[in-house]
């Protein structure tokens, strides 16, 4: 009997020089570094590759961001130092404990089988409780990762792109980053889907989206044009597909003091008031 080869690689150096680990099912860590070095998942021919160097070219930018102590005694990780923002006068991530897992180890040019190994490594980071951070890596990533977080149960997806990425196929293929946000939006226990300052998108894709929200899931696609953003939206309550402009405000506070005004129950008040805790986080 074949033994079974791991789903990750350990990284010869880590993000933000955070503690290695070897074995997923040692994370203990609140926060997991993960680098997905796969780019075969290019939409056309003439798109250069690459993007699998992008993990490694990561860790080294990384590596004077901010300071993580080292310890050499089991369980005596203090978590990070924290970084300073100057802007805010307020230090983030004190305390915060985070492990670098390593590469998820890419075989060969089989594209169904490398994103089974990716939806591996991001479940086992998963079913450990922490919080999953994937670097690539092409953007067809984004579906397998997101399937890996099927132990969290139900989430929202929030996809920030000049380019919708809802297309079915494209060329015969289905597993591009021309269509993982589609692949994503029909995974059973995503929520909501929103689109976020697209202005590259064909008819396939808004077509596909209104078929979405036929199909009794919301989902949202916006674009932009300097500060004014139209949204498309597709809800099964309302039976049908609604566009309207508002300002790029009503998504972000762009800085501090900013006073925006979105709905309380609406999908882009629930994404800017997780970006406003997101802000908070090890505060």
């Amino acid at each position: 009997m074949e033994a079974t080869a791991p789903l990750t690689d350990p990284a010869p150096r880590t993000f933000f020089g955070v503690p290695s680990l070897r074995e997923l099912d040692m994370l203990d860590a609140q926060v997991a570094f993960l680098g997905v070095p796969y780019d075969g998942g290019k939409p056309e021919p003439r798109i250069p590759t690459g993007q699998r160097a992008g993990p490694a070219a990561a860790r080294e930018a990384t590596q004077a961001q901010f300071y993580y102590p080292r310890s050499t005694r089991p369980g005596g990780d203090r978590g990070a130092e924290g970084w300073y923002d100057v802007e805010a006068d307020r230090d983030y991530l004190i305390g915060v404990t985070m492990a670098d897992v390593g590469d998820v180890a890419i075989q060969g040019s089989d594209a169904e089988a490398n994103y089974e190994r990716i939806t591996g490594a991001a479940r086992r980071i998963a079913e450990q409780g922490a919080l999953m951070v994937a670097i690539g890596g092409d953007h067809s990533i984004s579906y397998p990762l997101g399937r890996g977080m099927e132990p969290f149960g139900q989430f929202d997806v929030v996809h920030v792109d000049a380019h919708a990425d809802f297309l079915d196929e494209l060329n015969g293929s289905r597993l591009t980053g021309a269509s993982q946000l589609r692949r994503l939006a029909e995974l059973p226990f995503v929520g909501t889907v929103t689109a976020l300052g697209v202005r590259n998108v064909d008819r396939a894709e808004v077509d596909g989206m209104r078929k979405l929200g036929d199909g009794g899931r919301p989902a949202s696609m916006c674009s932009t044009a300097g500060r004014a953003m139209r949204c498309v939206r597709r809800s099964p309550r309302q039976g049908r597909s609604t566009s309207r402009s508002t300002s790029t405000c009503s998504i972000l506070r762009s800085r501090p003091g900013t006073r925006c005004r979105s709905r309380a129950g609406s999908a882009t008040g629930r994404f800017a008031r997780s970006w406003s805790k997101s802000r908070d986080v090890g505060a």
